[in-house]
């Protein structure tokens, strides 16, 4: 990602770089009188350190009071807030400056409060900065990126963010938790190959570290990946072994299973004498409701809030439509917000609930040359996310 790595650890010059910007100076303009353009590029990139001459000529340039703030300060402040991602913690209150480490600091708070406009509002800004950072900020700016796509349902892209990370080791609950979330994006992304090469050896490292709560997360997303190998006795014998999975989250995997086998009406048996209380169970439940056409309980149920990426709000907004307008209106939203507008899910069971309820209303309509397109691009998809992610 970087051409040069940064020499220094230093917030001097992401300051520089700040005011320059926000005055809307060229590097000629920073620079003139003062300095060559390529000692200014590299001031700003860490590259070299300036002496105290210089540091007083730019801080008259730039007509502010150019200190650093403590860098020891910012590094605990990214560390509370790995930590605090990787325990689901609050996160103590800091100080929000000028330079990149805290700007980086304040882009991972926002993710982590799910403030995700304001922190792609950062981003833009952030991305400037990436020639300043060293290799533990790289890594969490590129975690925090992916955190972001994951919530527009960009699972792939996130994935391909994570995968930019090659060196091992920097910070060891980070490198946990970016391994722990290539893994759960594969197993919904049905990414046969890397499931096969890291499910057994990231459970053990989990439980080797004490993570226990991350491997019970794993666990479930795994179970759900196998529901379409197993038989239902095999799938039981799994639930009554691992006991540390909730009875909630057991529920779940049996429907989930009931539901990608046809076996609709056990599926709603099973999760109707549970309350709904998040994302992941609220959209079974709706594909559950829709596929036995149980227009009053689904709507019931519709206007729940929880954090959807923006797939699930199209599924939901799909349904919505479909049992409160025409024929002709629905066939219009599927061909085009579904279609021409957005790019197919990557979670496969989301990419399964458009080729059936895709091709099915497509063809009895007559469209048969969209539910061609359609099917091509689920194939294309399916294969794309389960063997081409690199």
């Amino acid at each position: 990602m970087r051409k040069y790595l940064p020499n220094y650890d230093d917030e001097f010059g992401s300051i520089v770089k700040h005011h320059r910007k926000k005055m809307k100076m060229t590097l000629e303009e920073g620079a003139k009188g003062i300095c060559s353009v390529s000692y200014l590029s590299k001031v700003e990139n860490n590259l070299i350190k300036p002496s105290e001459k210089y540091i007083a000529l730019l801080s008259e340039r730039f007509q502010i009071k150019l200190t650093s703030n403590d860098s020891f300060e910012q590094e605990n402040i990214l560390d509370n807030i790995i930590e605090s991602m990787l325990f689901n913690l609050p996160i103590d209150a800091f100080k929000y400056d000028e330079d990149y480490k805290s700007k980086l600091n304040y882009f991972g708070y926002l993710v982590y409060h799910k403030m995700y406009q304001e922190a792609k509002n950062i981003l833009e800004d952030l991305i400037l900065y990436i020639k300043n950072f060293n290799d533990l900020e790289l890594q969490a700016f590129l975690y925090f990126v992916s955190l972001i796509f994951q919530i527009e349902g960009r699972l792939k892209d996130s994935f391909i963010a994570l995968e930019l990370i090659k060196k091992k080791n920097v910070h060891q609950k980070l490198d946990l938790l970016i391994q722990k979330d290539k893994l759960r994006i594969s197993l919904m992304m049905n990414h046969h190959p890397y499931i096969q090469l890291h499910y057994e050896k990231m459970i053990q490292k989990l439980v080797y570290h004490g993570y226990y709560h991350l491997v019970n997360e794993l666990k479930v997303y795994y179970f759900t990946y196998m529901n379409q190998f197993l038989n239902e006795a095999q799938l039981n014998k799994h639930l009554n072994d691992n006991l540390h999975i909730s009875k909630e989250n057991k529920a779940y995997l049996k429907a989930h299973f009931y539901y990608i086998h046809m076996r609709y009406e056990s599926a709603y048996e099973l999760m109707k004498n549970y309350t709904i209380n998040d994302v992941r169970s609220y959209m079974l439940m709706l594909l559950i409701l829709n596929r036995l056409n149980k227009k009053d309980e689904l709507f019931k149920m519709i206007n729940l809030s929880f954090e959807f990426t923006n797939h699930e709000k199209l599924l939901v907004t799909y349904l919505k439509t479909k049992y409160t307008v025409k024929q002709e209106e629905l066939l219009e939203f599927l061909r085009y917000d579904v279609l021409k507008m957005n790019d197919l899910p990557d979670e496969k069971l989301l990419i399964d609930f458009w080729y059936q309820e895709g091709i099915d209303l497509l063809k009895q309509a007559g469209y048969y040359k969209d539910a061609t397109q359609l099917a091509q691009n689920v194939y294309y998809k399916l294969n794309d996310i389960s063997l081409n992610i690199d």
